[in-house]
């Protein structure tokens, strides 16, 4: 996704309210991705999210990886990187924008917030890059 349509996506989702299944703090990444439509709506409450991605066949350090995104060294994010903060019970995943991150808050909504002291940053390499 390129910087515009990154700005695009944010305005479009600063502020929105937090809803289990659609907007959640993974279903805003996967929306930001374009891959959203097996998973939305495929739950509406905090257990349910928990019952249905431990149904998922990887954990997200794992899917990211499987599907293109590798890791980058902390302090070289860039603006549409993926954070993924492993915070028990449950990964929080969000999207960097100006060394904070763009995340569904379950009290706040869709907020920007200052980056956590612990993630881990993933990219999309295109391969022949």
């Amino acid at each position: 996704m390129g910087r515009n349509n990154l700005i695009n996506f944010i305005e479009k989702n600063l502020g929105k309210k937090y809803k289990w299944g659609e907007v959640d703090c993974c279903m805003l990444v996967l929306i930001y991705l374009g891959i959203e439509k097996p998973h939305y709506r495929k739950y509406k409450t905090l257990r349910g999210a928990m019952s249905y991605y431990k149904k998922q066949p990887h954990n997200y350090n794992v899917w990211l990886n499987n599907n293109g995104y590798y890791g980058i060294q902390r302090n070289f994010e860039q603006d549409g990187d993926i954070i993924l903060v492993e915070d028990k019970p449950f990964d929080i995943l969000g999207i960097h924008y100006q060394r904070k991150y763009l995340v569904a808050n379950h009290i706040q909504g869709v907020i920007l917030e200052k980056l956590p002291s612990k993630y881990s940053c993933f990219r999309k390499v295109k391969h022949g890059q």
